[in-house]
């Protein structure tokens, strides 16, 4: 049984693939057998030349006439850094934008924490003592 594995098989394997590669080179270069009908029956004919046509001068026009709908896109959400009212819009409705485009200014308060009370200390007057100061006359 080793030799009809080792030397047979891989023979008829061998065979069958040229006689593949036979039978597709005939196909592919002669077109069958049959050769008074080269498109078989039914088949379509197509004639591949080049149309002739006499050379003159002109003027080439190219017109595409299209009919169609411009749809604007849909909105976008905007939100502000800050929470206020609006003092003024600085964009006409419909207008384009682009990103980072300053769109409205908004007024708002910020709170700041209290400072602290003065303490007894830091009210008295004391001589100048920073460096670049004249001392006061």
């Amino acid at each position: 049984m080793s030799v009809v594995r080792t030397i047979v098989f891989p023979a008829l394997r061998l065979l069958v693939w040229a006689v593949i590669a036979v039978a597709l080179v005939v196909l592919a270069f002669r077109g069958g057998t049959d050769t008074s009908d080269p498109g078989g029956p039914g088949a379509p004919t197509l004639d591949l030349g080049s149309p002739t046509v006499p050379v003159s001068r002109g003027t080439v026009a190219n017109t595409v006439s299209v009919t169609g709908t411009v749809v604007a896109d849909a909105a976008v959400p905007v939100k502000a850094t800050a929470a206020g009212t609006v003092r003024r819009v600085l964009v006409a409705e419909g207008a384009t934008v682009t990103a980072g485009q300053t769109l409205l200014e908004i007024r708002f308060e910020e709170e700041l924490a209290p400072w602290p009370a003065p303490t007894p200390r830091a009210t008295r007057r004391r001589p100048h003592a920073h460096r670049g100061c004249a001392p006061p006359r």
